[in-house]
């Protein structure tokens, strides 16, 4: 199931404060408050546009990355996103290729918008819902065709009728809410034309684009949520209540959830509404998700026994042995990288010994790309060190293993020993090396780094400059 269980953003950087986030999710509502300019939203927007290029990574706007030094968003079936300001990684142990095709991701995102507007994008958006809304109904009509015309393969009326519940019964409850909802203004919902009736007012019909803005705002979000079609959907709601009676925002929650069990609900607020109706243990504070410590302490401590680890390489192995008779060693080294990467999350001191031990043992040696991903992936700059300093004389590691050294450091003053072996190995830091060096800095510390850059001749980027000015 591909739903969120924690983020954990590092080095986030909020008002000229700097933070890690830790925020533990449950798989169906989870509430943020927090006051304007908290960080909150901004939150929503690095998941957002994480999760919506999730298989086309290379249209992520990394420049949204350029305050944090790197996200990870764990989901509920032990898989992993990693992301910084330079790329994505997923990782998930059970597949050789594996793929994000099963996460769904929705957003409403209205709060912002300028009250002047607010109309005008609303009727865009639904209007753009309604094309889909469409298709929803078309193909539920087809398929009652289809079940008219095979009438006689069903044994009982009853089964008829559980079938037509199927396909008409989210579509009826969702009209069922509407018409709760706007019952005090009178106003109905007809979905065949998609448009409302005034009872009030002779059966006068209405357009959807003459509702108010809160009628418009919650008919919209209900409306995504009903195209779900009870897909596990992450569902990311900045301040919904904006512009809903103080009555809607308390059912809001409520009915999104009656409407898609599936639907994991995301939601940032300041209003403590959202919350009343039921919801009061799925809120935490923006100020309580906000921590000091490293966020590697936060990984579960490996039993001595290994088992879990040993379960890991079992699988691992089992992954690689497949179809591996043809390979030529080449090959062989190329598949034993690649798994590693998508296979592990984390590499602890007792993996990284017995991944090298039994690739060797089949005749094959590591190069500079396998010591590289199993620094990128240790759990401490500890871990990290002790890895870099196996690997053997006869490998050079290059500026790739450098940075990513360099990402795992918790502090400035452990970024500058990486710079002096990086001066010992004669390899000269690049502004990736300057960027991630400044990603650890505290803001008094900024100027230590711009020094250090100024020292080695090492031109600014947009990235770097981005990363500086949320840092200043």
């Amino acid at each position: 199931m591909k739903l969120l269980k924690e983020i954990r953003i590092h080095d986030f950087s909020i008002n000229n404060i700097t933070k890690n986030i830790l925020w533990e999710l449950d798989a169906d509502v989870n509430i943020l408050e927090g006051i304007n300019g908290s960080g909150k939203s901004t939150i929503l927007e690095l998941i957002y546009e994480t999760l919506r290029h999730k298989n086309r990574p290379e249209n992520i706007d990394y420049r949204k990355f350029g305050r944090v030094s790197k996200m990870e968003l764990f989901f509920y079936d032990d898989s992993v996103i990693v992301i910084d300001e330079k790329e994505m990684v997923y990782t998930n142990r059970q597949l050789i290729e594996p793929n994000l095709n099963d996460v769904n991701i929705d957003v409403v995102r209205t709060f912002d918008i300028p009250n002047l507007e607010k109309d005008s994008v609303l009727n865009t958006l639904i209007k753009d819902e309604k094309e889909n809304f469409v298709k929803y109904k078309n193909y539920r009509s087809s398929q009652i065709a289809e079940i008219v015309e095979n009438m006689q393969n069903f044994t009982s009326k009853a089964d008829i009728g559980e079938k037509l519940q199927d396909l008409y019964g989210k579509h009826n409850l969702f009209v069922a809410k509407i018409n709760e909802l706007f019952k005090e203004t009178g106003k109905s919902f007809i979905s065949d034309k998609f448009e409302f009736v005034i009872d009030n007012q002779e059966q006068k019909n209405l357009n959807y684009e003459l509702l108010s803005s809160g009628e418009k705002q919650i008919f919209y979000i209900l409306l995504k949520v009903l195209l779900q079609e009870d897909k596990p959907t992450i569902f990311l709601l900045d301040e919904p209540e904006i512009s809903l009676h103080i009555t809607w925002q308390e059912k809001l929650i409520k009915f999104i959830r009656e409407l898609n069990p599936n639907c994991q609900v995301i939601a940032v607020t300041h209003s403590p509404s959202m919350f009343l109706d039921g919801w009061a243990n799925k809120f935490v504070r923006m100020r309580e998700i906000m921590t000091d410590e490293s966020l590697v302490r936060t990984v579960l401590q490996v039993e001595e026994n290994h088992l879990d680890e040993d379960n890991k390489l079992a699988e691992f192995w089992a992954l690689y042995n497949d179809n591996l008779t043809n390979e030529s060693m080449k090959g062989r080294l190329y598949k034993f990288n690649k798994l590693i990467n998508h296979h592990f999350y984390q590499i602890t001191g007792y993996l990284f010994d017995k991944l090298i031990e039994g690739f060797r043992q089949s005749d094959n040696n590591p190069d500079v790309v396998t010591f590289t991903t199993l620094i990128s992936k240790a759990m401490s700059f500890e871990n990290a060190k002790e890895m870099f300093d196996k690997i053997p004389s006869n490998t050079e590691p290059n500026i790739l293993t450098f940075n990513l050294l360099l990402k795992k450091a918790e502090n400035i003053e452990q970024g500058k020993t990486i710079l002096t072996l990086m001066e010992q190995k004669k390899i000269y830091p690049d502004i990736i090396t300057f960027s991630t060096l400044l990603g650890k800095a505290k803001t008094a510390q900024t100027q230590d780094v711009e020094d250090l850059r100024a020292y080695y001749r090492v031109e600014a980027n947009e990235i770097y400059l981005n990363k500086l000015k949320f840092k200043k």
